[in-house]
C-alpha cells in the first residue's frame, strides 16, 4: 500500500486511480428519469405505473435491472401506503369504540 501511495505521489496515474477507487467506490446504477410514471396513491394506480416501467424497458430506456429495482421501490411504496391505510382504519375503529357508551 505504501508503494502505491508513493507511486501516486510521484505522478503514477494508475496508482492514483487504484487509490481513488478504494476511497470513492464507483456507483452502481445511474440516475433514472421517467417523467411518464404516474403517481401511485392506491392499488388501482399500480398497473399503469408498472406498465410504464415495462414500456420503458422494452423501449430501451431502462435496463431490466433498473426496471426490477423500480418495481421493488414500488412494492415498498405500496406497503407503506397499505400501512397508512391500516393505521387510519384502526384509529377510526378505536375512536368508534371509545365513543360508544
Amino acid at each position: 500500500m505504501r508503494a502505491v501511495v508513493q507511486a501516486a505521489q510521484d505522478g503514477d496515474m494508475r496508482a492514483a486511480d487504484i487509490l481513488l477507487r478504494r476511497l470513492w467506490p464507483e456507483r452502481n446504477g445511474r440516475p433514472v428519469t421517467l417523467p411518464q410514471l404516474p403517481p401511485v396513491h392506491t392499488a388501482a394506480d399500480l398497473p399503469a405505473t408498472t406498465e410504464a416501467i415495462l414500456r420503458a424497458t422494452c423501449n430501451g430506456e431502462l435496463t431490466p435491472e433498473e426496471a426490477e429495482m423500480l418495481t421493488r421501490l414500488l412494492q415498498t411504496h405500496f406497503r407503506a401506503l397499505q400501512l397508512c391505510e391500516l393505521d387510519a382504519r384502526l384509529r377510526a375503529i378505536e375512536e368508534r369504540i371509545e365513543s360508544e357508551p
